[in-house]
């Protein structure tokens, strides 16, 4: 079955997380991953923009076309995280990843550039963390009503799953991915949402696209996977499944 992999970063963080081109390559490949997602990691020295890191992404766009390069911005550090965003869009990136722990905002602070983006056609990648759809619940409802993004929710909402499952379904533009989820919640997730709402993804190098395979395919059969694997990315990145 074809499979496009909607989470991945390469370089190296100061979490320990660490992943080169060429080891999250022969990973897709051997876990037959047809097109995948790189975005920047937290690399000391990327700065609040990370322009170096969106810069070299993009390069790798022009010379492996399986991948899909994400840009990053810290909203609140860098100086003009809107203009670092149209940048973004400028290099041919085909997507925002924002991560609120690493570069320290709140998500109601990344409202200017979640609409920047969702003017330019990017969509929004966003960690989680374990308390954000409990403690700032209303704040991802008026984000996902009035910014006009394409949201992709990573970890399921981490523990509070459960919100996530009841505040996500309200809203068309919003998807999920299951990375570092376990069976029970990623079954809880996809009953809630259902499989058209739902991207593989793998989150190297914190998981791996052996391992996500497995868990859905102990958790869905063969209609949802369709969706799940490829046909929801296919909808977001605006990818034709027959190039796949």
């Amino acid at each position: 079955m074809k499979l496009i992999d909607a989470h991945n970063h390469i370089g190296f963080s100061p979490d320990g997380g660490a992943v080169t081109y060429e080891e999250l390559d022969a990973a897709m490949r051997g876990a037959g991953v047809s097109r995948y997602v790189v975005c920047p990691i937290d690399e000391p020295g990327s700065g609040p923009c990370y322009t170096e890191p969106n810069n070299r992404i993009a390069a790798l766009m022009k010379k492996d076309a399986r991948v899909i390069g994400f840009g990053r911005v810290a909203p609140t550090q860098c100086m003009d995280a809107a203009d670092e965003v149209r940048r973004i869009a400028a290099l041919g990136l085909r997507g925002l990843k924002l991560h609120i722990i690493s570069d320290k905002f709140k998500i109601q602070q990344a409202r200017t550039v979640m609409e920047t983006a969702a003017a330019l056609g990017l969509p929004v990648l966003c960690h989680t963390h374990h308390t954000s759809f409990t403690s700032n619940a209303k704040h991802w409802r008026a984000l996902f009503a009035e910014t006009g993004a394409t949201f992709i929710i990573a970890h399921g909402g981490k523990d509070s799953y459960r919100e996530l499952c009841r505040i996500a379904p309200k809203y068309d533009n919003v998807f999920i991915d299951t990375t570092c989820v376990s069976i029970n919640r990623t079954r809880v997730l996809l009953s809630a949402l259902g499989p058209r709402r739902i991207l593989f993804a793998s989150d190297m190098p914190y998981g791996h696209p052996q391992l996500e395979k497995l868990k859905w395919r102990l958790v869905a059969g063969t209609k949802d996977l369709e969706f799940i694997f490829y046909k929801n990315a296919c909808r977001v990145f605006g990818i034709d499944p027959d190039t796949l």
